[in-house]
């Protein structure tokens, strides 16, 4: 059994945390799912945006493709060059640079959060409630949702039910 949502649970350092669904699928086995997502500042946009930085990142993508030793590569290769500008054109420079991944959810969240932004950037995903701490908490620099947060922990935890933390979380009845 799953719940599924979008619900901003925390923030570490640059790292927002989203609870995407809760599940039960056995009696030992139940959980919260999540995506760890950061806003990308429109300055690291712009540098990512940089045809010298996104060549930067896909040389070795571009050597394993034909068979080239990167030391081999010259920079300025124009067939280098025109692929990268190709997968640009194609794929657009922040595909290649962030992974958007719950682009759409993450940015509406950062939005209402008056965090100026020009994409998102996804680092995590899955399990990503688990970072317990010596008192049996999860450490956050801020909590945007302290219920949803107690709820899942205690869920984590064994100590209360799937419907429980569906209602806490997502506000399903």
């Amino acid at each position: 059994m799953r719940t599924n949502g979008w619900v901003l649970i925390a923030r570490r350092g640059c790292d927002y945390y989203f609870c995407d669904s809760v599940f039960k699928h056995r009696d030992d086995f139940q959980g919260a799912t999540g995506s760890v997502v950061r806003p990308v500042s429109p300055e690291e946009y712009e540098w990512a945006c940089d045809i010298e930085n996104v060549k930067e990142r896909l040389c070795d993508v571009y050597c394993e493709m034909n068979d080239i030793k990167d030391y081999d590569l010259d920079d300025d290769d124009p067939d280098f060059t025109k692929w990268v500008q190709d997968v640009i054109a194609y794929d657009g420079a922040e595909s290649v640079m962030f992974d958007e991944s719950d682009c759409c959810d993450a940015s509406d969240s950062f939005t209402e959060l008056g965090i100026e932004h020009e994409c998102t950037d996804c680092s995590g995903g899955g399990r990503i409630f688990g970072n317990w701490n010596s008192d049996g908490r999860m450490e956050f620099d801020e909590v945007f949702n302290v219920k949803a947060l107690v709820a899942i922990e205690a869920f984590e935890a064994g100590a209360v039910s799937l419907d429980y933390v569906s209602r806490a979380v997502f506000g399903e009845e």
